[in-house]
């Protein structure tokens, strides 16, 4: 993860293991504190999204893979903590 100019530039694997139907997306879960993500974003089959809607402060984020079978679990939590104010 990276923060820049635009947000904070989220990169992420697709699973090894599909349970046996191809992924169709991913949802971004993001919160202030850990263990707080709520759904921030679904997302179709890309592996990086930028969160533009973050300002300064310390976010925590998760990813999931969706497809036909549901939703896998969560990954690991990551966090980034910025100043940025707002975004032009």
């Amino acid at each position: 993860m990276s923060a820049n100019r635009h947000g904070f530039a989220l990169t992420w694997t697709a699973p090894t293991s599909n349970g046996g139907s191809a992924i169709t997306g991913y949802r971004i879960y993001r919160g202030t504190a850990t263990g707080t993500e709520t759904l921030l974003a679904t997302v179709g089959n890309v592996t990086t999204w930028t969160d533009t809607s973050a300002s300064s402060g310390t976010y925590f984020y998760e990813v999931t893979a969706v497809n036909a079978v549901g939703e896998s679990a969560r990954s690991n939590e990551l966090s980034t903590a910025s100043t940025r104010k707002g975004h032009k």
